[in-house]
């Protein structure tokens, strides 16, 4: 991964006073060495981890992997502007303006959330 990605599992382990064999356990990871790769970077977690921790540490996914989230958010909205492209008109004309219409919508709310996250 690239390490212009944040992430802040670290910081709540440590201010929740965890080692990362405990956290490993508590999330059901192999060993304490799977949250030492998250927290270097070296390895994504899955989204069963992710919701771990935010179950654990009571700190939504957004702001406990901002880098990994804005990396989704920017492949997402460069997927959905692909996909506006590709819609073919000829098909029903309701269905297309619909489809565009809620596309477009998707790429106001990921524009609107700005540089926070």
């Amino acid at each position: 991964m690239n390490n212009a990605i944040a992430i802040y599992l670290r910081t709540y382990r440590k201010r929740f006073c965890l080692t990362q064999l405990e956290v490993a356990r508590l999330l059901g990871l192999e060993s304490g060495q799977v949250v030492s790769r998250y927290e270097r970077l070296d390895r994504s977690p899955s989204l069963e981890t992710v919701l771990g921790c935010q179950v654990l540490f009571d700190v939504l996914p957004h702001e406990l992997y901002p880098g990994l989230y804005k990396k989704v958010e920017n492949l997402t909205r460069q997927r959905i502007q692909a996909l506006i492209g590709q819609i073919d008109d000829a098909f029903d004309e309701g269905a297309v303006t619909y489809k565009r219409d809620v596309l477009n919508q998707a790429i106001e709310r990921i524009g609107s959330r700005g540089p926070s996250l």
